[in-house]
């Protein structure tokens, strides 16, 4: 089985190689203005099979929405985040198949790999700075990934450190 492959693309961005070749984007943000400035030059983004969101703040959310509404999406695509954004991102033209919400505490086995929702200590609002115009992004979380081998990857977003730390390493030991 091949190994897995991490590739950090800038602020939270992280792109995922699965043993089994699956990919997997967090936190996909490359353009959505003002644009990841530390995101490689010449970089090219292949079809995600998933999309895990941590929160709602635009160089996290991102590209989301165009990832997903992409004509050369896989069918198979599922957008991962907290129920109040998957709302948002159905409210964005994101068909319902593609979104699976989840809260903290959950998990799900989507196509061989169990994503598990954590607790992470940040706001979630969504919409640009301006007040006016903010959205509930719900709150924010982190993920804890177990791949095809049993290969474990916590992906802590924006949060602060927390006590609930150990706990996370306790339940889910990864790696």
């Amino acid at each position: 089985m091949a190994k897995v492959a991490l590739t950090w693309l800038g602020q939270s961005f992280f792109k995922i190689q699965t043993p089994k070749g699956k990919i997997i984007l967090i936190d996909p943000w490359k353009e959505f203005p003002p644009g990841n400035k530390l995101f490689p030059a010449g970089f090219s983004l292949e079809a995600p099979d998933l999309i895990l969101v941590t929160h709602g703040h635009l160089d996290h959310l991102g590209d989301t929405v165009n990832i997903a509404k992409d004509p050369k999406a896989k069918p198979s695509l599922k957008v991962v985040s907290i129920f109040e954004i998957m709302i948002y991102l159905l409210a964005e033209g994101i068909p319902q198949e593609k979104l699976q919400p989840m809260n903290k505490g959950g998990s799900v086995v989507l196509d061989g790999i169990t994503v598990s929702m954590v607790t992470a200590v940040h706001s979630s609002g969504i919409g640009p700075f301006a007040p006016k115009s903010l959205t509930n992004g719900g709150e924010a979380a982190a993920f804890v990934l177990t791949l095809e081998d049993g290969s474990k990857i916590y992906h802590a977003g924006d949060t602060d450190v927390f006590s609930d730390m150990k706990l996370i390493k306790e339940i889910y030991s990864p790696d």
